[in-house]
């Protein structure tokens, strides 16, 4: 029986399936051995990007691979819909200095719609569903698009003369930030409960800034109490820049499908 030669574009299917099956499981040059790598020698894996690129995954799969596992565990495990409802609803707890339901909280917002005009309701229901959003469904879009490039600027701005390309700053923040994404897992039991979540943001929070910096030394190559302080500010004007960008994004957004609902 003859054996039919495959043709060009079926060839090219399975090599990339095969790609793709070798860089999630692949140990030394695979998502796990990228990860592993990074963690021991954030230099090597920068840096083998630039001059050798089939040492280790892309800075770009590496980010897409891993915000989609993360992605998927969130999505599974947490329920945002609920968990901002009750976030809400105890911020208006709060407020009011005395416990509150939720049909209180609702009768609230109806109350305030009516005197305005304005469906505050309807407008709160697209924020939260934008918010949910960018924490699920597409959070790996909005990591790479929005967080990254905040913090690489800041880098590049702080750090300009030792890596002259913001490209440079860019994939050091990539690969850096997608890391700790994984380790950031540990504390998401924490986020079960909503009173917890003050926690879970504090331990994510330094993680990432421990994870940042370590990175910052070791590939920009810092040196001295000056250069970590610069290293300190450049995170945290990254991360005030990136609030400020994320606010503005979600309130614009949720005006759109607010519009768009009504």
């Amino acid at each position: 029986m003859d054996n039919k030669p495959e043709s060009p574009k079926q060839s090219s299917q399975k090599g990339l399936i095969e790609e793709f099956i070798g860089d999630v499981i692949n140990f030394e040059r695979g998502l796990l051995g990228t990860f592993v790598e990074f963690l021991k020698s954030p230099t090597k894996v920068i840096d083998g990007y630039f001059i050798d690129r089939t040492q280790q995954v892309s800075p770009f799969k590496y980010a897409i691979f891993i915000l989609t596992i993360v992605t998927l565990v969130n999505t599974l495990f947490i329920d945002y819909d609920s968990l901002m409802q009750k976030s809400a609803e105890s911020g208006y707890t709060i407020g009011r200095g005395e416990e509150e339901s939720a049909e209180a909280f609702d009768r609230s917002i109806q109350d305030l719609s009516e005197e305005l005009e304005v469906d505050i309701s309807g407008f709160i229901d697209a924020l939260n569903d934008i918010s949910v959003g960018i924490s699920t469904k597409y959070s790996y879009v909005f990591y790479i698009l929005i967080l990254v490039p905040c913090f690489a600027f800041c880098s590049k701005v702080f750090f300009g003369k030792k890596k002259s390309s913001f490209k440079e700053h860019y994939v050091m923040t990539l690969y850096s930030f997608s890391t700790v994404s994984v380790i950031n897992l540990l504390f998401l039991p924490l986020m079960l409960d909503i009173e917890n979540m003050w926690f879970y943001t504090l331990l994510t929070s330094i993680s990432m800034f421990v994870m940042s910096v370590y990175t910052q030394i070791s590939y920009l190559k810092l040196k001295g109490f000056d250069e970590y302080v610069q290293s300190f500010l450049s995170f945290i004007l990254g991360l005030i820049i990136y609030m400020l960008v994320t606010v503005v994004l979600m309130l614009f957004a949720s005006i759109i499908l607010f519009i768009v609902r009504s």
